[in-house]
């Protein structure tokens, strides 16, 4: 009977648990009322949840009304739900009393079953445990997926991540007709007497990861803005998230005559240099993507995918940043650099062959605290550009104010790309450039 009662104490400490996660849908549905933002709220009450839990445990092994290692055991368990809402709340301090709460559920285990004199009855907890944790992992899926589907609804994009979250946030964008599929404006028929051609090329950021509209992407507010001077300006865009130098190499070389554009326009980020990416940092020996149906949840599963982007950002990558692989291996005397200003060389060549008019926009590579880094690569391309005379535009400088305030300059909490209002800044910037080249056309 005992025995019983310790088992069903145990579900009863999982359910209780889990109900973090019903918080979270709880905070889903009251979103339209509540003053503070949804991920706030979830975080709030879920955290609430798990605090009157270890504070209820507390009092029941003050009063002798659960032996005291159990009740340990269930605020330890109880605590572990915390690394969850500080990956979800960028809390370290969170994390780091989840991943506590864990360690000592892991210590406490074995002592709770070995502590036991006979064999029997340390058999019969080890059923209880088993018992508990299948309970919680159940509770824990279906909960966890239900909370994250209501939590993105409309779905969210997520940094390189490719899942069904972020294809629900996608699911309405529209492509030109360019290879990639590219996104954004595109030119219609031959080119008329008269008319102006410009053509952008970059990857991710110009193809507009994580901006949902496309009338807020810079090529379109670019349009805009040339257009309301000079009717005849048209905009068209070839780009595709992490396309590099090769590829926009190629495609200049496969629609440049059709093209025939009067500026070019090329969006250039760090990651261009790399012609070919055998060595770059990834997480991709993670233990849990070696499990065989790692590619389908991925796929289908919000959860699955949630918990795979959140625990890769916590973790090291292959024991090197990537500034750091970069500056080893793109030094001016490096063999890589050499081969990437080779292809730039040719890019730059081609470009040259359809219009004198080039300019370079410089988006900047950025620290974990908003701070410029790798500067030594983008002095370096600097003296490249100026190497085959061609402009740049370092784009620091409108988008640094925005990167002082928290929210403005990136996507969403899980995607450093650029949101609208930087997109409106890339646009404005760019637009005094163009103005001076179109006055000599």
């Amino acid at each position: 009977m005992a025995q019983s009662k310790a088992t069903s104490l145990w579900v009863v400490v999982w359910v209780l648990i889990a109900a973090a996660w019903i918080v979270t849908a709880v905070a889903a549905l009251l979103e339209t009322v509540l003053f503070v933002s949804l991920r706030e709220a979830a975080i709030l009450l879920a955290v609430a949840t798990v605090l009157i839990f270890v504070l209820d445990m507390a009092d029941r092994i003050k009063h002798s009304r659960v032996p005291f290692w159990q009740g340990v055991s269930a605020i330890a368990v109880a605590v572990t739900v915390l690394p969850i809402l500080g990956i979800w709340a960028d809390s370290s301090f969170l994390s780091q009393v989840g991943i506590v709460g864990a360690l000592i559920v892991a210590l406490l285990s074995p002592v709770m079953i070995l502590r036991r004199q006979r064999p029997a009855d340390a058999i019969r907890a080890v059923q209880g445990y088993l018992l508990g944790g299948a309970v919680f992992l159940v509770i824990f899926v279906f909960l966890g997926e239900f909370a994250l589907r209501l939590m993105f609804h409309s779905g969210e994009t997520f940094s390189t991540k490719a899942g069904p979250i972020v294809e629900r946030y996608e699911r309405d964008f529209v492509f030109n007709r360019y290879d990639g599929p590219s996104r954004g404006p595109e030119f219609i028929g031959h080119k008329e007497p008269g008319q102006i051609r410009i053509l952008i090329q970059g990857d991710s950021i110009t193809w507009g990861q994580g901006v949902r509209a496309e009338s807020d992407l810079f090529s379109s507010r670019l349009s805009d803005r040339l257009r309301i001077s000079n009717p005849e300006v048209e905009v068209a865009v070839l780009a595709k998230p992490g396309r590099e130098i090769d590829g926009h190499l190629a495609q200049l070389t496969k629609w440049g005559e059709e093209i025939d554009p009067d500026i070019i326009i090329y969006q250039w980020f760090v990651n261009d240099i790399e012609v070919g990416e055998f060595e770059r940092p990834q997480g991709a020996g993670r233990i849990w993507r070696r499990f065989f149906l790692h590619p389908q949840l991925m796929s289908v599963s919000y959860l699955w995918f949630f918990l795979d982007y959140s625990l890769d950002r916590i973790l090291s990558v292959d024991g090197v940043s990537y500034e750091k692989y970069v500056l080893e291996q793109f030094s001016p005397e490096s063999d890589r650099w050499k081969t990437f200003t080779d292809v730039f060389g040719n890019w730059a060549r081609e470009a040259r062959r359809h219009t004198p008019r080039i300019v370079i926009a410089l988006y900047p590579a950025l620290g974990s605290k908003n701070e410029r880094i790798l500067n030594e690569i983008y002095d370096q391309f600097a003296l490249l550009c100026d190497k085959h005379e061609i402009e740049t535009i370092d784009l620091w400088e409108v988008l640094e104010p925005l990167a002082n305030e928290s929210g403005r300059l990136f996507a969403s909490p899980y995607d450093s790309h650029p949101s609208a209002e930087a997109h409106s800044r890339i646009a404005e910037a760019l637009a005094a450039e163009v103005a001076q080249m179109l006055r000599g056309l």
